[in-house]
């Protein structure tokens, strides 16, 4: 079975938000057309719908507390390994090599994006072992 990512499940989650939402506005709208029992079970719908998006929510910040461990992890990793190639630079070329290697991991943390954050990482390694 496949796994939704963190940005996924919120995505969802609003869309179930959403729906609860239009439902309501359904409801009210057409509130002297319904039957007592048609405006309740619409709206026992809704409360199950909000309850799945509120679900889904938590999951999301779950995944993303997940994901953010294991990047904390590289992150801490690269920035210790180009602190050290950074106090042993011996050239020029090696100067660059390791600060670009770190403005871009700078950037993918502040993009928050996980691809690109995991592809800093590994160039960040790849520059600091140099």
């Amino acid at each position: 079975m496949t796994t939704l990512s963190a940005e996924q499940t919120r995505a969802i989650a609003r869309l179930y938000s959403d729906l609860a939402a239009s439902l309501s506005d359904y409801r009210f709208t057409h509130w002297s057309e319904l039957t007592k029992s048609q405006r309740s079970e619409i709206e026992s719908h809704e409360w199950t719908l909000l309850t799945y998006s509120s679900n889904m929510t938590t999951h999301a910040i779950k995944v993303a507390v997940a994901d953010a461990a294991a990047s904390i992890a590289g992150i801490t990793k690269a920035t210790k390994k180009l602190a050290s190639a950074g106090r042993k630079l011996a050239s020029v070329k090696r100067a660059f090599a390791v600060a670009t290697a770190a403005v871009t991991l700078g950037a993918a943390i502040a993009s928050g994006h996980p691809l690109a954050i995991g592809d800093a990482v590994s160039d960040a390694l790849t520059a600091a072992d140099g």
